[in-house]
């Protein structure tokens, strides 16, 4: 018995760990192709910069998003995520704060209502960018290059139909901050194999969120 268990845990751990491989691999292939190209469209473009709770990340994603802007790679920027009632803040606000203090017009920036997970930013996003908008060109997701990998397997269920790219913020992180963020990827990979109910309630109290999103449920 003692041997039998000892097995299905190494080959748990094998498992696991041929997940972490796969994501770290996949996520650098998928950073090292050109993504965002010289424009050739005649209508908007949009740049979508996702929320993390890290402010140097979040930060990095708002500025990344601005200089697509600022570059005319882009149009319009949309920020979303980061919504926490329980404590009273909605981190997309943030950052939307940080890209008009960076030169951005308000006409030019927008920020979702309250999303506070990856389905439901896209959810948020796409009903955003359509209130603000309507129909673009493009859209260019903005966000490390993990979370890219993730994003745009859920995009188009999210209901995002224009052309995607995707635009990675700059990669520098160390050894344990690397392996924390692929447990991190590993554990959100998971959670898409749970009912969407179930995942959206485990997502919420883990983050203080509190109910769901108006703007998830308007897109759903």
């Amino acid at each position: 018995m003692r041997r039998v268990l000892l097995a299905l845990i190494t080959i748990a751990l094998l498992g696991y760990g041929g997940g972490l491989a796969w994501i770290e691999f996949s996520s650098w292939a998928f950073a090292a192709q050109p993504k965002v190209a010289a424009r050739a469209e005649a209508g908007p473009v949009v740049a979508v910069a996702f929320y993390d709770d890290r402010p140097e990340f979040r930060r990095l994603r708002t500025m990344t998003g601005v200089r697509l802007l600022q570059t005319r790679e882009a149009d319009f920027l949309v920020t979303v995520g980061g919504w926490r009632p329980g404590r009273g803040y909605l981190g997309a606000r943030d950052m939307r704060d940080d890209a008009l203090a960076n030169g951005i017009q308000p006409a030019q920036v927008a920020h979702d209502r309250g999303s506070n997970d990856s389905v439901s930013n896209l959810a948020a996003a796409n009903v955003t960018i359509r209130q603000a908008i309507g129909q673009p060109a493009a859209i260019i997701l903005v966000s490390d290059r993990y979370h890219l990998l993730r994003l745009a397997l859920l995009a188009r269920d999210a209901g995002l139909t224009a052309p995607l790219r995707f635009q990675a913020t700059p990669d520098d992180l160390g050894a344990l901050a690397r392996l924390k963020r692929l447990n991190y990827e590993a554990l959100a990979y998971l959670s898409l194999l749970l009912p969407k109910e179930v995942a959206s309630a485990a997502i919420t109290r883990l983050r203080m969120a509190g109910p769901a999103s108006p703007h998830a449920m308007e897109a759903s």
